[in-house]
């Protein structure tokens, strides 16, 4: 009896590797005067896949992330001092000949002296992560095809406070669990039982690691990442 090829087997199972630098973005809508920036990090996942039918399949695994987030507020304070600014603008009988003037419009501008301060808080904020996420792997030829993920990841974080340059600053409050939802797209090149791929996940923080006081900010991210994959 003549035995399977061994490219014959159905393979199920993928076991990945991912990793790449991670960019968030912070937008703001209710505070001038405060603001979050963050440098970028390394993402690193552990994951693993099985195919359930007609390629399509689902992905789980564990996470690490280590990100350090900026919060400054900006103080504001008002001197005593205040500068005043007249001016007057002609009015014309006949705006097509200037030496109808036939009064004067006084506006007076009050300007208050204001005293800038910036107030800094660095936090570095360590995350643990379990990714669920249904999957799609593409095949365009025997050796390329596109791997696309989608799903939620699920975050244990815990954060300190390195530095920070007033008192007056109030700690943050921390979510122990946070949550992403998330989108993952891999150009994919298969050799033998190895694949390897490039691409790109890129999401938004549904429920935020870091909550600070008065601040109302949505936060995104994009992370190109580098994955190596066996099936078995």
């Amino acid at each position: 009896k003549k035995l399977p090829d061994d490219k014959s087997k159905k393979r199920n199972w993928l076991a990945s590797v991912y990793a790449g630098p991670s960019f968030g973005i912070n937008s703001k809508s209710n505070d001038e005067l405060r603001s979050v920036s963050e440098k970028p990090s390394m993402q690193f996942s552990a994951e693993i896949n099985r195919t359930l039918f007609a390629g399509y399949g689902l992905s789980t695994g564990f996470g690490f992330n280590q990100r350090q987030e900026t919060f400054k507020l900006t103080n504001l304070q008002i001197l005593d001092s205040a500068i005043v600014v007249n001016d007057s603008v002609p009015i014309y009988q006949n705006p097509q000949q200037p030496d109808t003037i036939i009064g004067w419009l006084d506006t007076t501008y009050y300007y208050d002296d204001t005293l800038s301060t910036d107030f800094t808080q660095l936090n570095r904020i360590q995350t643990i992560s379990i990714p669920l996420y249904f999957s799609k792997h593409f095949s365009f030829t025997d050796q390329w095809g596109l791997l696309v993920n989608a799903g939620a990841v699920f975050q244990f974080n815990k954060y300190r406070t390195t530095q920070q340059t007033s008192m007056m600053l109030p700690a943050p409050t921390i979510n122990n669990f946070s949550m992403n939802l998330t989108g993952r797209f891999h150009v994919t090149y298969t050799w033998n039982k190895w694949m390897f791929s490039a691409g790109v996940s890129t999401g938004w923080e549904m429920k935020q690691a870091l909550m600070y006081e008065g601040l109302d900010r949505k936060r995104y991210f994009i992370t190109p990442q580098l994955g190596f994959h066996f099936r078995f």
